[in-house]
């Protein structure tokens, strides 16, 4: 009951209602609520002078990591609709550059189109002819005017047509996502959506929704939006003409694109399929995609029939074959 109530004094003592709540802040709301009138006896605390004591960091921090995975689940405008509970896999892990810069390098790598080239001498115009005889000159020796010496000739050990992707384990790579997800959810730039649905693809009316929310108007800050698989028409539209604002579906979601954003926007759908993704459990299509009408099932089993008495007649022909091989190799008495 106790821990209820602090929970609760806490949660009003935080002023921002749309993004995630930061550790220390939540750790100073904790703290601050406790001393406003929840405090425990000093047999129930590790330490402390007087009868009463404050708990320390170590004993809030289980608290606060508690409540900072709680966020407020918010409309299109900013109005609150309820909270939300974050995994704790994907959005509480520790942030470590060295995961992240991993994966980003991975990603920019396979981006490079790899074009530069430059001519060998094989590939230079004129003649394979020796310039000059080789002594009696009182020139320098020279076997051919297209080498690298030459003005005019080729490059030697010059760049050429190549991929510079590389293969970077599977692991690693959802690691990076956690991570990336993490890291905007500590800095407190992270917004859970309830949906993207808006009544008309007007990017006049968009842009108003998001300028309520603080997340458009600066242009040196870019805003990310990851939503589910099957986005709103209307939204997808609207959006695509705002500046700094890029939207993206769970599948296409990743670190480069989360870490060069500011604010990061996730709907509720979309936290639910990259817990999916992250978690092993990703399918392309559900079972309800392949459902069947019944001239699509006949129509199968017409297909079927056909290739089976194809097959048999195929493993006829190669019977008889073997057959009349082996009678060939038989030698005649």
């Amino acid at each position: 009951e106790s821990n209820q109530r602090t929970m609760m004094l806490a949660m009003k003592k935080l002023s921002s209602p749309l993004l995630l709540l930061r550790p220390s802040s939540t750790l100073a709301a904790v703290s601050s609520s406790l001393s406003s009138g929840c405090r425990r006896p000093l047999s129930s605390w590790r330490g402390g002078r007087g009868k009463y004591a404050e708990p320390s960091e170590e004993e809030l921090r289980p608290l606060a990591e508690k409540m900072a995975l709680e966020s407020w689940v918010v409309s299109l405008g900013g109005r609150r609709r309820g909270i939300v509970r974050l995994d704790a896999d994907v959005f509480g892990q520790d942030v470590r550059g060295d995961v992240v810069h991993r994966v980003v390098h991975w990603q920019r790598a396979k981006r490079r189109r790899g074009q530069a080239r430059v001519k060998d001498r094989g590939q230079i115009s004129g003649s394979g002819k020796k310039p000059w005889q080789q002594k009696g000159t009182g020139r320098a020796r020279a076997g051919t005017r297209r080498g690298p010496l030459w003005r005019g000739g080729s490059k030697a050990h010059g760049p050429v047509p190549r991929s510079f992707a590389y293969t970077l384990p599977k692991k690693v790579r959802n690691l990076g996502l956690k991570i990336a997800l993490s890291a905007k959810q500590k800095e407190g730039n992270l917004i859970v959506l309830d949906n993207t649905h808006v009544e008309s693809p007007k990017t006049r009316d968009l842009y108003a929704m998001l300028d309520r929310m603080g997340v458009v108007g600066d242009p040196t800050r870019r805003t990310l939006v990851i939503e589910a698989d099957e986005p709103d028409a209307n939204f997808a539209m609207a959006s695509r003409n705002i500046r700094n604002v890029d939207v993206l579906p769970v599948r296409g979601a990743n670190v480069y694109d989360i870490v060069r954003s500011h604010t990061l926007i996730v709907t509720l759908d979309a936290i639910e399929g990259l817990r999916d993704r992250l978690a092993g459990l990703w399918r392309l299509a559900s079972a309800e995609d392949f459902e069947l009408t019944e001239e699509e099932l006949q129509e199968f089993e017409e297909w079927r029939a056909e290739f089976e008495a194809n097959l048999e007649a195929k493993q006829q022909e190669v019977d008889d074959e073997i057959e009349i091989e082996q009678e060939r190799s038989t030698p005649k008495a």
